[in-house]
């Protein structure tokens, strides 16, 4: 039997073996960047703020919207751009994880790190740059990273790694099958 790129190895490698981690890492994350997208979309269609919003600004949408009645209709907006742009992010890695995923798939690998690198750097660090720095608030967004990087790690090897050759069955294991 040959290995490749195409899935054909059958067997548990110890690669195969740490990359299901990896693997189930990558599709939580994707479950939590559509479930995010979903909620922050509703929110942005709704009552537009979460209680850190308001905190961060110190004032009510009532003075908001006396200040210039355009405001909230535009973050509005902006809140079901991004939670759209979470929904679709969510999408396509779950469609790349759970039907690209292969063994010796390197551009799954660097498409899912590169990838990945645009939508932490800005979904969190701007928070810092504008001083919305709530912990509370950015807490999905840190335990998504975290997710993201155990899976990066978790499936280097078999998605960028050599591939191994299956290891020979004991006597044990070949009696059982």
């Amino acid at each position: 039997m040959t290995t490749g790129s195409s899935g054909s190895n059958l067997h548990n490698s110890t690669s195969w073996k740490k990359s299901q981690l990896g693997q189930s890492m990558f599709v939580i994350s994707g479950v939590c960047l559509l479930s995010a997208g979903f909620v922050i979309s509703i929110i942005g269609m709704n009552g537009v703020f979460v209680p850190e919003d308001l905190m961060f600004f110190s004032l009510t949408p009532e003075q908001i919207s006396a200040f210039n009645e355009r405001l909230i209709p535009l973050i509005a907006h902006d809140r079901a751009g991004f939670g759209g742009a979470l929904i679709s992010e969510g999408f396509l890695l779950l469609t790349i994880v759970l039907w690209g995923y292969k063994e010796g798939a390197k551009w799954i690998w660097w498409t899912l790190a590169i990838g990945g690198i645009p939508g932490f750097l800005t979904g969190i660090g701007t928070h810092f740059m504008i001083g919305y720095d709530n912990h509370f608030h950015l807490s999905p967004a840190y335990l998504l990273f975290v997710f993201y990087i155990v899976a990066l790690i978790y499936s280097y090897p078999f998605l960028c790694g050599r591939m191994e050759q299956p290891q020979a069955l004991t006597t044990f294991e070949a009696k059982k099958v």
